[in-house]
């Protein structure tokens, strides 16, 4: 079990290649949380964990609405910032 002990967490993990690394992860011993952009492609992965027989549970999290980036922004006008 590659991952037995880890705790992994898998952005854009819902879907495509992000859900597949997670399913993944999970199959070799992980502790893989998942984030995404709405409620109902979590819930969509998690069925698909549970069809496979891998541990899957909810926890509650933060919209992306509420999210907001507190890093200085900077104008690039066709030149590398300084």
């Amino acid at each position: 079990m590659r991952f037995q002990g880890k705790s992994i967490l898998v952005t854009g993990g819902a879907r495509g290649i992000g859900l597949t690394t997670a399913l993944m992860m999970l199959a070799e011993g992980g502790r893989v949380g998942v984030m995404a952009m709405t409620p109902e492609h979590l819930r969509k992965a998690a069925e698909t964990a549970r069809a496979r027989d891998l541990p899957s549970r909810p926890i509650k999290g933060t919209s992306p609405s509420q999210i907001r980036c507190t890093a200085p922004s900077r104008r690039l006008s066709g030149r590398a910032a300084e």
